[in-house]
């Protein structure tokens, strides 16, 4: 290869790689501008060297079927252009995590320099968030947000309450990558990536985003299960992460509002305990997931799918048909006086309910076949280690799997499935995904 196509095709799109973690703090724009960059470089060389061979791959065939099918549905939406800014570019997503696949595979140290780097920015986000969290202000002067019942810290993110959020992907991201290093000795590394884990952990909790602490909590908790070797220290760092944030929980006048008192007054539906919180019940609904706005959302996402189940009504439609009253769901909110409200908002707020609303049991089924693929993945692990006292993936296997599992994991809130910002972190895990799988080949 030519010093010009090695610049053009490894060099440029590795640097953009690269930039991404720092571009993320700055809002969509920016990462899904480097995200298209990356695709088209990939896509050029793909047609320019014929390299194909990993279009044959399954994963991917599913990918492109699931890209043409949501582009089809929209064009048949009540509003096929509002439908289309969805649909009509999300194949972007498949090359950019080829893209991925290929640069991590070809350059080996740019795997060491992605890590450097997104450690650093993880870092310098975690000191300014536990300022924000103490002094009220971060290194930029924006103010942490009273939302009842406590202050909420955003750091970078300013009034966007995606912090929590940002830290509990990329964690997603690193962990595989670190097991891909061989620098450090593996004890060694093992024990700074779980006090790194837990400092992680502990600054999602400030952030007051309980979605992402959950998940957060859950990923590390199913590393330590299947992960390998270090039996003892798995044990021990359970321990400490359990007696830490139980301590750090119990003696925060913040955080314990949130967490829990205000979680219990949210799923017990409009509680009487006198606080000042605001509460909300769903109009004949006593069951309550997660929150009675939440619910709401999930029950206005049942009614879309039930009018049109095969198919879904086209991407970004929840919003334009949430409040039509075939489908809304009221929600009375409790202050001063009461109101009654619709569960109206730009999405759903669970990608599976999303995709029952918005691309029917046919879109559905690619994203949760996935989900269940991956879960076999993971008992089959945990069976082995039980059993037979082996394991059957090696660690960076196993974190790829981990990573993917806990994006597509349907117990929880989430963010717009499509989303570009959400997008670009879902799909850098999907590209390391894709090369373990061809390391295990």
């Amino acid at each position: 290869m030519s010093f010009k196509s090695n610049y053009l095709y490894l060099t440029l799109p590795s640097f953009a790689l690269c930039l991404i973690p720092i571009a993320l703090l700055t809002g969509p724009f920016l990462p899904d501008f480097l995200l298209v960059l990356i695709a088209m470089i990939y896509l050029s060389k793909s047609i320019s060297e014929k390299f194909y061979d990993f279009f044959k791959s399954k994963l991917i065939i599913f990918l492109t079927i699931f890209s043409i099918y949501i582009l089809i549905r929209s064009l048949f939406s009540i509003d096929p252009l509002l439908s289309l800014e969805s649909s009509l570019f999300y194949f972007r997503y498949i090359f950019f995590s080829l893209a991925v696949y290929y640069i991590f595979s070809s350059n080996v140290k740019l795997v060491k320099y992605f890590l450097l780097i997104t450690i650093t920015v993880i870092l310098i986000v975690i000191f300014d968030s536990w300022l924000q969290f103490f002094t009220g202000s971060n290194i930029l002067g924006f103010k942490k947000i009273y939302v009842d019942p406590g202050y909420r810290v955003s750091s970078f993110f300013g009034d966007k309450f995606i912090l929590g959020s940002y830290l509990q992907k990329m964690i997603l991201i690193l962990l595989p990558l670190i097991y891909l290093q061989d620098e450090l000795p593996p004890k060694k590394k093992y024990i700074l990536l779980n006090l790194f884990y837990i400092l992680l952990i502990l600054t999602v909790l400030i952030t007051g985003e309980r979605a992402s602490f959950i998940l957060i909590v859950f990923s590390y908790i199913i590393f330590l299960l299947l992960s390998n070797g270090f039996r003892i220290y798995r044990i021990l760092f359970l321990i400490f992460f359990f007696l830490s944030s139980s301590i750090f929980v119990y003696n925060s006048e913040t955080i314990k509002p949130r967490l829990l008192n205000y979680t219990f007054d949210q799923i017990t539906n409009f509680s009487s305990t006198d606080t000042k919180h605001v509460y909300s019940k769903i109009i004949d609904s006593n069951i309550i997931f997660f929150s009675p706005f939440h619910t709401g959302h999930y029950l206005t996402s049942w009614n879309m799918f039930k009018s049109n189940p095969i198919f879904g009504h086209g991407t970004k439609m929840f919003r334009k048909l949430c409040d039509d009253k075939e489908y809304k769901v009221i929600v009375i909110k409790k202050t001063k006086y009461v109101d009654e409200l619709d569960a109206c908002s730009t999405h759903s707020h669970n990608i599976y309910m999303q995709l029952l609303s918005e691309t029917g049991l046919f879109g559905f089924v690619f994203v949760f076949g996935l989900f269940l693929y991956l879960s076999f993945c993971l008992i089959k692990q945990l069976f082995l280690k039980i059993v037979k006292r082996k394991n059957f993936y090696s660690n960076f296997q196993i974190t790829s799997i981990i990573s993917i599992f806990i994006l597509l994991w349907p117990i929880s809130p989430h963010q717009n499935f499509f989303n570009n910002w959400v997008c670009v972190l879902y799909f850098i895990s999907f590209g390391i995904f894709l090369l373990s799988i061809k390391k295990r080949n």
